[in-house]
C-alpha cells in the first residue's frame, strides 16, 4: 500500500523553527570563550596546588588572588552574556558564557561554604 500525501497548493510549506538561518555575519563571542576558560581556571584549589608546586605562587596572598580570579571570571561571563544578548543574533556563545557564569558562581559558593566552616570551627580540643 502506497501512502500518497495530498498537498494543498494554495498553502505554502512552513519552515522548521529550529532550522532557521542565522544572520550572515554571525560569529562566536571571544569574550564568552575567555569567560569560560577564566571560570575554569579560577578554581580556588588550583591556587593551592600552584602554591605547593611553584615558590613564587606561595609568596602571593592566595586568598586575595583567589577572590580576584573569581571576580574576573564572574565579570567576564556577565559582560559576555550582556554583549551576546544585545548583539541581536550576530554573536553566538550564550551557552559558553552561561556555563562560565555558573562555574564561577559555583566557586563563590564553595568559598563561602569553606569560610563559614572555618569561622564556626573552634579548633582542636
Amino acid at each position: 500500500m502506497e501512502h500518497t500525501e495530498k498537498r494543498n497548493p494554495s498553502r505554502p510549506s512552513q519552515g522548521l523553527d529550529y532550522a532557521a538561518r542565522l544572520p550572515p555575519n554571525t560569529r562566536t563571542s571571544k569574550l564568552a570563550v575567555v569567560a569560560l576558560a577564566a571560570s575554569i581556571l579560577a578554581c580556588p584549589q588550583l591556587f593551592v596546588f600552584l602554591g605547593k608546586r611553584f615558590d613564587h605562587f606561595a609568596r602571593i596572598d592566595s586568598l586575595r588572588l583567589r577572590l580576584a580570579a573569581m571576580s574576573v571570571a564572574t565579570a567576564l561571563a556577565t559582560v559576555a552574556l550582556l554583549r551576546i544578548r544585545l548583539s541581536r543574533g550576530t554573536l553566538l556563545g550564550a551557552g559558553m558564557a552561561s556555563a562560565g557564569l555558573a562555574i564561577s558562581l559555583l566557586w563563590w559558593l564553595l568559598m563561602a561554604l569553606i569560610l563559614l566552616m572555618f569561622m564556626s570551627w573552634d579548633g582542636p580540643g
